[in-house]
């Protein structure tokens, strides 16, 4: 905004005045109008964003910078691994590629014996922005093996839960099976992985493998979760044969 005289002032700035009919610097009345030249000016500034060093290379103008950084796709996570500070290192964990998350696919993972691992869950089509997911095997001794399951998302509100997961896993031989539906919990690692209780499965290491179903929750108008057949659909098969 500016006066008739020229002088300028931010709108924010503007609308905390006492007086806004008159200049802040030479009192001058008749209020300000918008200063259409100096937005063209500020608006030409680009500023780099914070996460450059991570490949982000994106220069916004600076009234947009704050909308860009909490958007970020290149905005990195804390990782669960000691004296790691960012999650953009390798330690060797396995990883599955995923297809899909509308809960039809049916990821099948190899459970370890005796030690505690992590596997990644990545989505296999490229582009920024993909959800990301962590599975951990801790062995429980004389129960078998919790396996919680977290998504990875460095702009997570704590609490939220944007994915439902189905963990499988049975002993066909038997004729017994065991399933766990829960919500995601998203989280960027800031606190170390999430405790496992209420998302995970205990899976006996004679039972070798499980398999892993996550689909993305549909809410209403009312944020009500919308139930999707079809992820329950395609386990019944397992269940049956388990």
């Amino acid at each position: 905004m500016q006066c008739a005289v020229g002088h300028a002032i931010c709108s924010s700035c503007h609308g905390s005045l006492p007086s806004k009919d008159r200049c802040h610097a030479c009192s001058a009345g008749g209020g300000s109008n918008r200063c259409n030249a100096l937005e063209k000016i500020l608006e030409s500034f680009r500023v780099p964003c914070p996460n450059a060093a991570f490949g982000c290379a994106a220069a916004t103008s600076y009234h947009e910078a704050e909308n860009h950084r909490g958007s970020c796709p290149h905005a990195p996570c804390f990782c669960p691994e000691p004296g790691c500070e960012a999650f953009a290192g390798d330690h060797g964990w396995p990883s599955t590629e995923m297809t899909m998350y509308g809960g039809g696919e049916r990821l099948t993972l190899p459970v370890p014996e005796g030690t505690t691992t992590t596997r990644v869950l990545h989505h296999g089509g490229g582009g920024e922005g993909r959800p990301l997911f962590l599975v951990r095997f801790t062995t429980a001794p004389q129960f078998g093996t919790v396996v919680p399951v977290v998504c990875v998302d460095p702009h997570a509100v704590p609490g939220e839960r944007k994915f439902r997961c189905h963990l499988v896993s049975g002993f066909p031989a038997m004729a017994w099976h065991q399933v766990s539906d829960f919500q995601v919990r998203s989280t960027n690692l800031s606190g170390g992985m999430p405790p496992p209780y209420g998302s995970c499965v205990l899976v006996a290491p004679e039972a070798g493998s499980i398999t892993v179903s996550i689909a993305k929750i549909m809410r209403d108008t009312r944020g009500n979760e919308i139930q999707l057949k079809r992820m329950r659909q395609s386990l019944l098969p397992f269940a049956i044969a388990s």
